[in-house]
């Protein structure tokens, strides 16, 4: 007299137990809370103003900084935001700021741009060069250019 499960019958037994095993883990991981990653954010960059001479003169400014944040969102490793400095260095939540001025020069302008650090109070990159007005969003480029190199950051 055999003892036990008919032949096939032990594999039919492992499979059931084994499926079974399986609706239990997906179960468990559709049930338990997941926890978002947050972004793994490097760099607090503080987009301020570009200064331009005459207050007539104050939409390229905008434009500008405009472009930069669209360009910079595009980053990870950096939370952008829209401040002035004298924001930037009161709140003290932000790792750099980058501003600067546009000046007229015929036919266009000619853009001053910097990046410091906050907290040590220094330039660690800056760049001066002509931009014609059409080309506002190339000079925008340009800058976010720079300034991943000088953090070391990538796009997505």
């Amino acid at each position: 007299m055999r003892r036990g499960a008919p032949p096939g019958g032990r594999a039919l037994m492992y499979l059931s137990a084994l499926a079974g095993a399986v609706a239990m883990v997906g179960m468990w991981n559709f049930l338990t809370p997941r926890q978002r990653q947050a972004p793994s954010v490097r760099h607090v960059v503080a987009v301020g103003n570009f200064e331009t001479p005459e207050e007539t003169d104050i939409g390229p400014g905008l434009e500008l900084q405009a472009n930069l944040l669209q360009q910079l969102s595009r980053y990870p490793d950096l939370l952008v935001r829209e401040q002035t400095g004298e924001e930037a260095t009161v709140q003290g939540k932000t790792d750099f700021l980058l501003d600067g001025n546009l000046r007229r020069r015929h036919p266009g302008w000619e853009l001053a741009v910097r990046l410091r650090d906050v907290d040590e109070d220094r330039v660690l990159w800056s760049d001066a060069f002509p931009v014609a007005r059409q080309d506002l969003e190339a000079a925008g480029e340009r800058v976010v250019r720079g300034l991943a190199r000088t953090l070391k950051v990538h796009p997505r």
